[in-house]
């Protein structure tokens, strides 16, 4: 599954970064699924200047934080969405015109 990640928005306390709104869309073979979310950082730290931080560096820590039993929770989520599209069965809903073969004589 590949991801791609955006960072909308941050906010801050002082330079100390402590939420940061994302937007993940991931894809699998022809299969896309996507989700917004915000992330409140536990406990907001900042090693490196605030001027040095890079859009990368934010996803690496939302990753890390979103770990749960050495599984990322917002990829595991994401690939369980990709999973039921692969198994769906697709219909044309009523409302739409239906499509129809004509009979072979």
């Amino acid at each position: 599954m590949d991801c791609k990640w955006k960072i909308s928005e941050i906010s801050c306390d002082g330079e100390v970064i402590t939420h940061a709104k994302y937007h993940v869309i991931a894809s699998e073979d022809e299969f896309q699924v996507e989700t917004k979310g915000n992330w409140y950082f536990d406990a907001p730290k900042l090693k490196i200047p605030f001027k040095d931080v890079t859009e990368d560096m934010l996803v690496s820590w939302i990753e890390n934080d979103a770990m749960n039993n050495g599984a990322s929770i917002i990829k595991s989520r994401l690939q369980e969405q990709i999973n039921q599209l692969s198994k769906r069965k697709v219909a044309v809903p009523p409302w739409l015109p239906q499509k129809f073969k004509i009979k072979e004589q």
